[in-house]
Protein backbone atom coordinates (compact mmCIF):
# COMPACT_ATOMS: atom_id res chain seq x y z
CA UNK A 1 0.00 0.00 0.00
CA UNK A 2 1.46 3.35 -1.03
CA UNK A 3 1.60 6.29 1.35
CA UNK A 4 0.04 9.49 -0.06
CA UNK A 5 0.72 12.67 1.92
CA UNK A 6 -0.57 16.19 1.36
CA UNK A 7 1.07 19.41 2.60
CA UNK A 8 -1.84 21.86 2.77
CA UNK A 9 0.34 24.97 3.11
CA UNK A 10 2.40 24.14 0.02
CA UNK A 11 -0.54 22.42 -1.72
CA UNK A 12 1.86 19.60 -2.56
CA UNK A 13 1.49 15.83 -2.67
CA UNK A 14 4.09 13.13 -2.08
CA UNK A 15 3.67 9.43 -2.75
CA UNK A 16 6.05 7.26 -0.73
CA UNK A 17 8.13 10.41 -0.15
CA UNK A 18 8.35 11.35 -3.84
CA UNK A 19 6.71 14.59 -5.04
CA UNK A 20 3.96 14.14 -7.62
CA UNK A 21 1.91 16.86 -9.32
CA UNK A 22 -1.63 17.71 -8.34
CA UNK A 23 -4.56 17.67 -10.74
CA UNK A 24 -4.90 21.46 -10.44
CA UNK A 25 -1.16 21.93 -11.04
CA UNK A 26 -1.36 19.80 -14.16
CA UNK A 27 -4.45 21.48 -15.58
CA UNK A 28 -3.15 24.96 -14.80
CA UNK A 29 0.31 24.33 -16.24
CA UNK A 30 1.29 27.08 -18.65
CA UNK A 31 -1.84 29.13 -17.92
CA UNK A 32 -1.83 32.76 -16.88
CA UNK A 33 -3.56 32.64 -13.51
CA UNK A 34 -3.00 36.33 -12.83
CA UNK A 35 -6.40 37.07 -14.41
CA UNK A 36 -8.19 35.14 -11.65
CA UNK A 37 -9.25 37.53 -8.89
CA UNK A 38 -7.94 36.73 -5.41
CA UNK A 39 -11.54 37.03 -4.25
CA UNK A 40 -12.57 34.00 -6.31
CA UNK A 41 -10.13 31.61 -4.66
CA UNK A 42 -10.79 32.87 -1.15
CA UNK A 43 -14.56 32.63 -1.67
CA UNK A 44 -14.16 29.07 -2.90
CA UNK A 45 -12.07 28.07 0.12
CA UNK A 46 -14.56 29.66 2.55
CA UNK A 47 -17.54 27.87 0.97
CA UNK A 48 -15.65 24.57 0.60
CA UNK A 49 -14.74 24.58 4.28
CA UNK A 50 -18.33 25.31 5.33
CA UNK A 51 -19.62 22.45 3.14
CA UNK A 52 -16.88 20.10 4.35
CA UNK A 53 -17.70 20.72 8.01
CA UNK A 54 -21.41 20.43 7.28
CA UNK A 55 -20.83 17.08 5.52
CA UNK A 56 -18.91 15.87 8.58
CA UNK A 57 -21.65 17.18 10.94
CA UNK A 58 -19.05 19.34 12.72
CA UNK A 59 -20.05 22.79 11.45
CA UNK A 60 -20.49 25.36 14.23
CA UNK A 61 -23.07 27.56 12.53
CA UNK A 62 -22.27 30.49 14.87
CA UNK A 63 -18.88 30.80 13.15
CA UNK A 64 -20.42 31.07 9.71
CA UNK A 65 -20.48 34.83 9.12
CA UNK A 66 -20.04 37.09 6.12
CA UNK A 67 -16.43 38.03 5.48
CA UNK A 68 -14.80 40.79 3.52
CA UNK A 69 -12.55 39.32 0.88
CA UNK A 70 -10.49 41.61 -1.29
CA UNK A 71 -12.93 44.51 -0.82
CA UNK A 72 -16.04 42.38 -1.43
CA UNK A 73 -18.35 40.73 1.05
CA UNK A 74 -19.01 37.00 0.91
CA UNK A 75 -21.93 35.56 2.82
CA UNK A 76 -21.40 31.77 2.97
CA UNK A 77 -25.01 31.05 3.97
CA UNK A 78 -26.62 31.11 0.50
CA UNK A 79 -23.92 28.75 -0.78
CA UNK A 80 -24.38 26.42 2.19
CA UNK A 81 -28.17 26.46 1.78
CA UNK A 82 -27.67 25.53 -1.88
CA UNK A 83 -25.38 22.66 -0.84
CA UNK A 84 -27.86 21.42 1.75
CA UNK A 85 -30.66 21.53 -0.79
CA UNK A 86 -28.53 19.49 -3.19
CA UNK A 87 -27.42 16.94 -0.57
CA UNK A 88 -30.94 16.62 0.89
CA UNK A 89 -29.63 15.34 4.21
CA UNK A 90 -27.62 12.50 2.70
CA UNK A 91 -24.19 11.92 4.19
CA UNK A 92 -21.33 11.34 1.77
CA UNK A 93 -19.28 8.16 1.67
CA UNK A 94 -16.11 10.30 1.92
CA UNK A 95 -15.27 14.01 2.26
CA UNK A 96 -12.02 15.66 1.10
CA UNK A 97 -10.76 12.28 -0.05
CA UNK A 98 -7.13 12.34 -1.29
CA UNK A 99 -6.37 9.98 -4.17
CA UNK A 100 -3.53 9.27 -6.53
CA UNK A 101 -3.58 7.76 -9.96
CA UNK A 102 -1.28 6.74 -12.77
CA UNK A 103 -1.73 7.05 -16.52
CA UNK A 104 0.89 5.75 -18.93
CA UNK A 105 3.41 5.55 -16.06
CA UNK A 106 2.80 9.17 -14.98
CA UNK A 107 1.52 9.65 -11.43
CA UNK A 108 -0.66 12.44 -10.10
CA UNK A 109 -2.76 13.21 -7.02
CA UNK A 110 -5.77 15.24 -5.99
CA UNK A 111 -8.48 15.61 -3.39
CA UNK A 112 -12.09 14.84 -4.20
CA UNK A 113 -14.54 17.12 -2.41
CA UNK A 114 -17.32 14.55 -1.98
CA UNK A 115 -17.70 10.85 -2.77
CA UNK A 116 -21.24 9.45 -2.73
CA UNK A 117 -22.22 5.78 -3.00
CA UNK A 118 -22.22 5.88 -6.84
CA UNK A 119 -20.72 9.22 -7.83
CA UNK A 120 -18.25 11.96 -7.00
CA UNK A 121 -18.72 15.71 -6.89
CA UNK A 122 -16.46 18.72 -6.92
CA UNK A 123 -17.93 21.86 -5.37
CA UNK A 124 -17.67 25.07 -7.39
CA UNK A 125 -18.72 28.63 -6.54
CA UNK A 126 -18.49 30.11 -10.01
CA UNK A 127 -21.52 31.45 -11.83
CA UNK A 128 -21.45 29.02 -14.73
CA UNK A 129 -20.08 25.61 -15.72
CA UNK A 130 -16.70 25.49 -17.45
CA UNK A 131 -16.57 22.04 -19.07
CA UNK A 132 -13.10 22.42 -20.60
CA UNK A 133 -11.61 23.11 -17.15
CA UNK A 134 -13.85 21.17 -14.78
CA UNK A 135 -14.50 18.07 -16.91
CA UNK A 136 -10.84 16.98 -17.05
CA UNK A 137 -10.50 17.65 -13.30
CA UNK A 138 -13.33 15.35 -12.21
CA UNK A 139 -12.36 12.71 -14.77
CA UNK A 140 -8.84 12.66 -13.30
CA UNK A 141 -10.36 12.16 -9.85
CA UNK A 142 -12.68 9.44 -11.14
CA UNK A 143 -9.80 7.56 -12.73
CA UNK A 144 -7.66 7.79 -9.59
CA UNK A 145 -10.49 6.70 -7.30
CA UNK A 146 -11.42 3.73 -9.47
CA UNK A 147 -7.78 2.77 -9.94
CA UNK A 148 -6.84 2.88 -6.26
CA UNK A 149 -10.02 1.42 -4.74
CA UNK A 150 -11.77 -0.44 -7.55
CA UNK A 151 -14.80 1.69 -6.66
CA UNK A 152 -17.04 2.16 -9.70
CA UNK A 153 -18.07 5.76 -10.26
CA UNK A 154 -21.33 6.00 -12.18
CA UNK A 155 -21.15 9.80 -12.51
CA UNK A 156 -18.43 12.41 -11.95
CA UNK A 157 -19.51 16.02 -11.90
CA UNK A 158 -19.45 19.47 -10.39
CA UNK A 159 -22.04 21.06 -8.16
CA UNK A 160 -22.20 24.77 -8.86
CA UNK A 161 -23.33 26.67 -5.76
CA UNK A 162 -24.48 30.20 -6.39
CA UNK A 163 -24.71 33.41 -4.42
CA UNK A 164 -28.50 33.43 -4.84
CA UNK A 165 -28.81 30.10 -3.01
CA UNK A 166 -29.40 27.97 -6.11
CA UNK A 167 -27.37 25.02 -7.33
CA UNK A 168 -26.79 23.04 -10.50
CA UNK A 169 -25.05 19.69 -10.88
CA UNK A 170 -23.31 19.13 -14.19
CA UNK A 171 -21.99 15.63 -14.94
CA UNK A 172 -18.74 15.39 -16.88
CA UNK A 173 -18.62 11.77 -17.95
CA UNK A 174 -17.37 12.14 -21.48
CA UNK A 175 -14.26 10.34 -22.70
CA UNK A 176 -12.97 13.60 -24.20
CA UNK A 177 -12.56 15.06 -20.70
CA UNK A 178 -10.40 12.13 -19.61
CA UNK A 179 -8.35 12.41 -22.80
CA UNK A 180 -7.88 16.14 -22.17
CA UNK A 181 -6.49 15.34 -18.73
CA UNK A 182 -4.20 12.64 -20.17
CA UNK A 183 -2.83 15.19 -22.66
CA UNK A 184 -2.27 17.80 -19.92
CA UNK A 185 -0.56 15.20 -17.73
CA UNK A 186 1.83 14.23 -20.55
CA UNK A 187 2.60 17.91 -21.20
CA UNK A 188 3.32 18.54 -17.50
CA UNK A 189 5.71 15.57 -17.34
CA UNK A 190 7.39 16.58 -20.61
CA UNK A 191 7.95 20.15 -19.42
CA UNK A 192 9.10 19.16 -15.93
CA UNK A 193 11.37 16.22 -16.77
Amino acid sequence: MSDLAFDEDAHAYTLDGVAIPSVTQILGWGSDTSRIPKYTGLRGRLVHKACELDNLSTLDESTLVAQEIDGRWVDPWPYLRAWREYARGERPYAVEHAVWGEIDGMRYAGTIDVVWPTMLDDIKTGKKPRPDEHGPQVQAYRHALEQSTHYEVMSAGCVYLREDGTHERVPYDEARHFNAFRTALARWYRDNA
